[in-house]
C-alpha cells in the first residue's frame, strides 16, 4: 500500500507522521429509498437533520446540538467533531437512506485579523463546518453509505416554503 511519511520537529523531539490511501468498500445504501439531509448551523450551534422518502415527503426530522465547539482546546473540538459525525452516519445507516450535504464553498476571508465579532464567529464556525462535513464524508464511505452534494442556493427557502409551515418546523 502506498503511503508518505512527514517528519516534524517539536520541542527538540523528531515525530513521524504516516498517512496511507484508504480504501473504501462499494457504495451499496444510495438514494433509492430516500436520503437524510443535513444542514449545520452557526447559531444555535447544531446540525438539523430530516429524512424524506424517494420522492421528497418528510418522514423525520431531528437535531444535534454541539455546545462542545464553542469551547474547549483544538483537540477537544476535533474529537467531538468525530462524535457528531458519528451521530448523523449512525443515523443514516440505520434508516437506510443516503446523506444529503450542502455544497458550500468557502470564500477567501481576507487577511487575518481584520475580522470581529460576529462575522468572525461565522468563519471560524466555516473550519467547523468544513472539517465536519469531510468527517461525515469519510465514516459514511466506510460504511458503505452514499454522500451526495447539493447547491445550498435554495436549500432553505425549500425548507421555509415546503417544510416549515406544513410540520411547523424550522427552514433548515
Amino acid at each position: 500500500i502506498p503511503y508518505s511519511v512527514e517528519l516534524k520537529l517539536k520541542n527538540g523531539n523528531i515525530y513521524a507522521y504516516f498517512a496511507i490511501e484508504e480504501e473504501y468498500p462499494e457504495v451499496k445504501i444510495t438514494k433509492e429509498k430516500g436520503v437524510i439531509g443535513i444542514d449545520i448551523n452557526a447559531y444555535p450551534d447544531n446540525i438539523s437533520w430530516a429524512e424524506v422518502d424517494e420522492k421528497g415527503n418528510l418522514i423525520g426530522y431531528g437535531s444535534i446540538t454541539m455546545p462542545e465547539l464553542a469551547s474547549g482546546n483544538k483537540d477537544k473540538r476535533e474529537y467531538f467533531r468525530w462524535q457528531y459525525a458519528h451521530e448523523i452516519v449512525k443515523i443514516a445507516k440505520q434508516k437506510r437512506k443516503a446523506i444529503v450535504i450542502e455544497g458550500l464553498e468557502i470564500k477567501d476571508k481576507g487577511k487575518r485579523g481584520d475580522f470581529s465579532g460576529r462575522k468572525s464567529r461565522r468563519i471560524r464556525h466555516n473550519f467547523s463546518y468544513k472539517s465536519i462535513l469531510s468527517k461525515i464524508k469519510t465514516l459514511a464511505k466506510r460504511e458503505e453509505i452514499e454522500v451526495i452534494e447539493v447547491d445550498p442556493y435554495y436549500t432553505s427557502i425549500i425548507g421555509m416554503l415546503k417544510y416549515a409551515p406544513q410540520h411547523m418546523i424550522t427552514k433548515d
